[in-house]
């Protein structure tokens, strides 16, 4: 909250000078090397859901009809159910 106090204090009334805590630098080591798991390709069954997956948004984002078909069908058969 008092983050966005201080935005608007900036938008309405001028400057406001806000002081950020410094930070000391890190030394951290540079990364050396490389690991079989970052290098590993997407398995080709991961490639074969995610186009099936944009396949199917693409169609039913066109022609939406069989899929509102299909759940006004579905809610048919629930209201047999009860």
């Amino acid at each position: 909250l008092v983050y966005y106090l201080r935005v608007i204090a900036v938008m309405w009334m001028g400057r406001f000078e806000v002081e950020l805590p410094s930070f000391p630098p890190r030394r951290v080591s540079a990364v050396a090397g490389r690991s079989p798991e970052a290098d590993a390709r997407a398995q080709p069954e991961v490639a074969l859901v995610a186009i099936l997956a944009a396949a199917a948004t693409i169609f039913f984002g066109i022609v939406p009809s069989p899929l509102f078909e299909l759940v006004s069908d579905v809610g048919t058969s629930f209201t047999g159910l009860l």
